[in-house]
C-alpha cells in the first residue's frame, strides 16, 4: 500500500475531484483548505466531513459545488421545509448524479439544500413519484 505524501489540502481536492469530477475540488477550495479531524474547512468556512465514500457536504459545501459544478444540482420548482425532495418537485438534475452522490438543491437560483441522491439524474427526471433526493440541511429549515 503507498503512502500519501501529500498535504491535507492536497488530500482533500483529490477526493473532491474524484467525488465531483477533475478541477471541481480546487474551484470548490478557493486556494485553501484544512482537515481538524474529519471535518472540511476553507476559508474558514466548514464545507463538510470525510467519510469513506467521498465528502458529506454541509450547506456552505453545497455552495461552492453549485457555483464549481453544475453536475451534482437538482433544481427544485418548490422552496424545500424538511428533508426529502419528491419527484414531482425537481425541475432539473444533472446527468452525472447517481443514487447515493452528495447533490446541491437549488431553486430559484440560490441554494437551499445539501444532501444526498436516491435516484440518479435521468431517474429523477423521469420519475412522476417517489423520493428523488434526502436533504440533510436546509436553508432556513
Amino acid at each position: 500500500m503507498r503512502e500519501c505524501r501529500c498535504s491535507g489540502a492536497e488530500a482533500v481536492e483529490g477526493v473532491l475531484d474524484f467525488q465531483f469530477g477533475r478541477g471541481v475540488g480546487r474551484r470548490m477550495l478557493a486556494g485553501s483548505a484544512s482537515l481538524r479531524g474529519r471535518e472540511v474547512f476553507s476559508g474558514g468556512v466548514k464545507l463538510g466531513e470525510l467519510e469513506a465514500s467521498g465528502v458529506r457536504l454541509t450547506l456552505a459545501g453545497a455552495e461552492r459545488l453549485a457555483d464549481a459544478s453544475s453536475g451534482y444540482v437538482v433544481e427544485l420548482n418548490f422552496y424545500p421545509r424538511s428533508g426529502n425532495v419528491l419527484a414531482p418537485g425537481v425541475r432539473d438534475a444533472g446527468e452525472e448524479i447517481l443514487p447515493g452522490d452528495e447533490v446541491a438543491a437549488v431553486y430559484e437560483g440560490e441554494v437551499v439544500g445539501a444532501g444526498r441522491a436516491v435516484l440518479s439524474g435521468v431517474e429523477m427526471l423521469r420519475a412522476s413519484r417517489g423520493v428523488c433526493a434526502v436533504l440533510r440541511e436546509v436553508k432556513g429549515g
